[in-house]
């Protein structure tokens, strides 16, 4: 805040742009040679008198027929002064790629913090292998740091490898997320297990 006599800034445990409504900016198809991709474009403003002014113009393509989708994001301060902030995305994974003995692949170097560290043991549920919904467990959030490809991409997935009666070389199911090491280095996994509330989110965080 550039404001004085506001000494500190409450925000909701998702911040402000949380609870903004977006703005459809456009949509339509582009076509690379004998493939169609399919486009659409939003944004969303966050600016307060006395404080920042930052639009996030959001870019999601898909291929006709594939089977994944890129979203592209770009922050545009339009504000006058320097504005830091932080990116993290929350993709919740429910079942059924969520299940118990699902596994969580990837290349984590080192476990660097977890919210729960004085429950670990009592808990009994670790970042690795999944269980089914359980009763009274609170949220677990583990941060990893990764390991890049060549390419300096962190690729994290989330694997049910009993999905329709998958074995190890069964269909199975999953989700795999990957974005730029230089973009993302920081990961979170947040575990919400409860009978209700079951999903696991993989979070790529630039903070």
């Amino acid at each position: 805040s550039h404001y004085p006599n506001r000494k500190s800034v409450n925000s909701s445990i998702h911040g402000r742009i949380a609870n903004i409504p977006g703005r459809l900016c456009g949509y339509g198809e582009r076509w690379d040679g004998e493939t169609c991709v399919l486009w659409c474009e939003g944004l969303v403003q966050q600016s307060t008198v006395f404080g920042e002014d930052l639009h996030l113009l959001r870019r999601i393509e898909a291929t006709v027929g594939g089977n994944g989708f890129t979203v592209h994001d770009r922050v545009i301060n339009h504000g006058f002064y320097r504005t830091p902030h932080m990116l993290l995305y929350h993709i919740n994974v429910g079942y059924p790629v969520l299940d118990e003995g699902s596994l969580y692949l990837a290349p984590v170097k080192n476990t660097i913090w977890a919210s729960h560290a004085d429950a670990l043991q009592a808990q009994r549920v670790g970042y690795l292998t999944q269980p089914g919904p359980q009763e009274n467990l609170l949220e677990q959030v583990f941060e990893h740091e990764m390991c890049a490809d060549e390419a300096g991409k962190i690729p994290v997935a989330l694997i049910n490898p009993n999905f329709d009666g998958g074995s190890r070389h069964g269909p199975g199911l999953g989700l795999l997320v990957e974005v730029n090491q230089s973009e993302f280095p920081c990961h979170f996994q947040w575990q919400n297990y409860q009978q209700g509330l079951y999903t696991m989110g993989i979070e790529p965080c630039t903070n």
